[in-house]
């Protein structure tokens, strides 16, 4: 997603889990056509969006009246159109000089995304330490892919290495065994402050959330050890692949023969 995720490294591991467990640091919101403002047709008119900080990377659109503004990247680019400049610092939507200014009077509506700062239940920390568990996990228990995490409890780091990327298929599965570990984690709490009221017209019952949580939590183990028996069978069917077969049978002439001691089928059944 634009701006937001990283390529490689233990941060984008630590983003991934977020989005797992829905438990991101911002949200982007779009807005669609906000009003913002009239018209005066002049100069170097400024349109400005009311929410910040913008998004970059994603699209935005500029209506003044009836005509569609396209953006542009410099001033030059605009000459002669129905043109705009949109800064993402500023969020503003500035229409340059030597474009084609909107009508006065003209409703200006203007189109964008912008960053949303969530409270977090867990942070980056403890995501780290959870990515940890899943590494020496699944590399000891289930499928080694080479991974090895580090946390220096001095300088409060950790890495891991081999550096994780997007391509990488580890990745992903470190990720949904720490995401499994985390939802565990939750479903032990919740056990712990589950609520039962019962009165005579109302009853209150948190277990429901509770069991949704248990589903959710066996549902990724269940994907979870599928994927590693998918990722195990490839691998037997890889190296079954690269076995040769050969005869140690004598060339006769230019060609080679294949020579058998098979007599019946006894020998083998």
């Amino acid at each position: 997603m634009p701006g937001y995720i990283i390529g490689s490294g233990l941060d984008f591991l630590v983003n991934l889990v977020r989005y797992r467990i829905s438990d991101l640091k911002s949200i982007y919101n779009t807005v669609v056509q906000e009003d913002a403002g009239t018209a005066a047709g002049t100069a170097n008119e400024i349109f400005s969006t009311d929410y910040m900080p913008i998004a970059s990377g994603f699209d935005t659109h500029l209506r003044a009246g009836r005509w569609y503004y396209t953006k542009v990247s410099t001033d030059a680019d605009a000459v002669g159109l129905r043109a705009y400049v949109f800064s993402t610092t500023s969020g503003q939507f500035r229409i340059p000089t030597n474009a084609t200014y909107p009508t006065s009077g003209d409703r200006a509506k203007v189109s964008y995304t912008w960053l949303d700062e969530q409270p977090t239940k867990f942070t980056d920390d403890e995501i780290k330490m959870y990515l940890g568990d899943a590494i020496t996990t699944v590399d000891s228990t289930y499928y080694d892919f080479g991974y090895t995490f580090l946390a220096d409890n001095t300088t409060n780091t950790f890495t891991i290495s081999p550096t994780p990327t997007a391509s990488g298929l580890a990745s992903y599965v470190y990720t949904m065994y720490a995401s499994y570990l985390i939802k565990k984690q939750l479903e032990s709490e919740g056990f712990g402050d589950r609520i039962f009221v019962r009165d005579i017209n109302i009853t209150i019952d948190t277990s429901k959330g509770l069991n949704d949580l248990q589903r959710s939590s066996k549902d990724l183990m269940d994907n979870f050890r599928r994927l590693i028996s998918e990722i195990k069978l490839k691998g037997q069917e890889s190296i079954m692949a690269r076995i040769d077969t050969y005869s140690s049978a004598p060339i006769v002439g230019d060609s080679y023969r294949f020579d058998s001691n098979y007599t019946n089928d006894g020998q083998f059944f």
